[in-house]
């Protein structure tokens, strides 16, 4: 007889402990939905950083060795240390952006920069998705490799190619037409 009042109460304690697994586990994904944010986020930042830490290795190579060339198109034209410190400036004014993998790298016509040091620099023209809604807005893809040969990729809706205007030499003022257009139809 004692036999069956022990599995009555071995029953009645599994369910007692049940609102506390519930409770750890609903604990737990509370906290891996925050953590696991922090983690991506910061992660981001870091390769950002690390990115424009290198592209300013670069332009400062660039400046003290005259090496910087511009390519539009099949054309090469001189890129002066001015600009190229100026566009740096610029394009780290934009922000982290979104980080890109080298398989969503568009395929249109870009401007390159060589930075001389074997470091390069892509901008496209793109829509891409803006802060608020996610609705396509105008902006840039911006592609750094590396000396070293490592790729940082990014777009960024804080950026317009007609602000690019200023930063890019007068020979690339045809890419920067065509992106203006593309960007505005009406123009």
């Amino acid at each position: 007889m004692y036999q069956w009042i022990g599995r009555a109460s071995s029953g009645k304690r599994k369910f007692r402990e049940l609102p506390l697994w519930a409770g750890l586990v609903f604990s737990t994904a509370v906290i891996l939905s925050i953590i696991i944010p922090v983690i991506i986020g910061g992660r981001a930042q870091y390769v950002y950083h690390t990115m424009y830490r290198e592209m300013a290795q670069s332009a400062v190579y660039s400046r003290n060795h005259a090496s910087a060339w511009l390519y539009v198109g099949e054309e090469k034209y001189f890129y002066t240390a001015a600009r190229t410190s100026d566009l740096f400036a610029f394009l780290a004014d934009g922000g982290a952006g979104k980080p890109k993998s080298e398989r969503e790298l568009p395929d249109r016509d870009f401007v390159l920069l060589d930075f001389g040091d074997g470091a390069t620099l892509q901008l496209w023209y793109d829509k891409v998705k803006g802060d608020y809604g996610g609705v396509p807005v105008d902006g840039l893809f911006i592609s750094y490799v590396s000396p070293e040969g490592k790729r940082y990729s990014y777009t960024t809706s804080h950026l317009y190619v007609k602000e690019l205007i200023p930063y890019v030499s007068p020979e690339a003022q045809t890419w920067l037409d065509a992106g203006l257009a593309q960007m505005d139809p009406d123009r």
